[in-house]
């Protein structure tokens, strides 16, 4: 069983440099922070590895670290390390390719030689740990945006004034009309109620006066209803009377009776959506496994589309605001059916340096 890429990773924690007896030397290098222009996206700095295969002499520091893990002697560790070389050189010859958990992938090229892809994610590194991507969109974008806005806020106000101006323009035309349609209608009245009290006062005065000199003859009155006379003479007053009496009638309240709407009861079919409601809010909080981190969102999903081709249904990419793309398996309810879970799947390479990781 060849074990050199766990001494490998552990001994890259504190060395830029692991040289691998007959095989060849692995070269740590640090990557500083950069910008996803497709994604608007800031990736934070890792470290990833570089392989070169002329860099085979033993250092002696990875059988020291055999030697010092299994607790045998310096020569049993350096037999130990060039079976495992071995052994590994031999998969190369039949399938082309190894891959290194959590290192990269060893290949082979058309001329025999070994050629190394480093794996996109980095190497584990404590001091880059816990560091996470972020979006952030750029300042001429943003002026670009502000600049359509008031623009468009522009255009509406103008719309809306002219629109204003219009409307003033069709009302003062219209109360034009009004007021020389008043007018007409005033001056032909008032001719007419002139030419009545003329009339009248014609026939009062004719039937109101009574022959000189002779004491036997009685005056008589007009029956004329001078209520007639008054509202032709002042029709403005009298107008004003016929108002006031309108006026003192007294006024119906009008009494809005307001109706109280039946409580709603609490039916079973409401009680078990508010029960599904509430369960939809409990499973938002569960515990999965992590299987890869601090990737983008491309490389995230296809990762989870080769492990559902692998037969791992339940592997998904999780989103979360203000933290990087995460390659996860499974929701659980609970941490111990996580590690539960962790342990059963153990034996796949896909799950070595897995962790669990709580969901809020």
């Amino acid at each position: 069983m060849i074990e050199i890429e766990r001494h490998i990773e552990i001994l890259l924690l504190n060395n830029d440099c692991v040289i691998v007896p007959g095989l060849g030397g692995f070269v740590a290098s640090h990557v500083s922070a950069r910008f996803e222009k497709d994604e608007n996206t800031f990736l934070p700095p890792f470290r990833t590895l570089c392989f070169n295969p002329k860099l085979d002499l033993n250092d002696s520091l990875l059988v020291q670290s055999y030697s010092e893990c299994y607790d045998i002697s310096y020569p049993d560790a350096l037999s130990r390390i060039n079976d495992e070389v071995e052994e590994l050189k031999q998969q190369l010859q039949n399938n082309g390719s190894y891959e290194l958990n959590d290192l990269g992938t060893l290949m082979l090229n058309s001329e025999g030689n070994i050629e190394f892809k480093p794996c996109e994610a980095g190497i584990l590194t404590p001091a880059l740990y816990s560091l996470s991507s972020f979006e952030l969109k750029r300042l001429n974008e943003e002026a670009v945006e502000g600049e359509t806005t008031e623009s468009a806020r522009n255009t509406e106000s103008k719309q809306g004034n002219l629109v204003k101006t219009e409307t003033f323009k069709e009302k003062g035309k219209t109360e034009t009309v009004k007021e020389k349609k008043e007018r007409t209608i005033s001056i032909r009245l008032s001719v007419l109620r002139n030419a009545a009290a003329a009339v009248i006062a014609i026939i009062v005065f004719f039937t109101l006066s009574s022959p000189v000199g002779n004491s036997n003859y009685t005056i008589k009155t007009s029956s004329i209803d001078n209520g007639l006379i008054s509202n032709l003479i002042n029709p403005e007053e009298n107008s004003k009377a016929t108002d006031s009496n309108l006026n003192l009638r007294p006024k119906t309240e009008t009494k809005t009776e307001i109706k109280e709407q039946p409580a709603v009861s609490n039916t079973p079919e409401q009680k078990a959506k508010t029960e599904a409601a509430v369960a939809d809010k409990k499973t938002e909080d569960y515990y999965c496994v992590v299987l890869a981190s601090q990737v983008t969102v491309k490389n995230a999903e296809a990762f989870a589309k080769k492990l559902k081709a692998k037969g791992f249904a339940d592997a998904e990419v999780l989103k979360e605001e203000g933290k990087s793309a995460k390659v996860v398996f499974g929701k659980y309810s609970s941490q111990n059916a996580a590690y539960n879970s962790l342990n059963e799947n153990s034996g796949s390479e896909y799950f070595t340096g897995a962790w669990v990781y709580h969901v809020k």
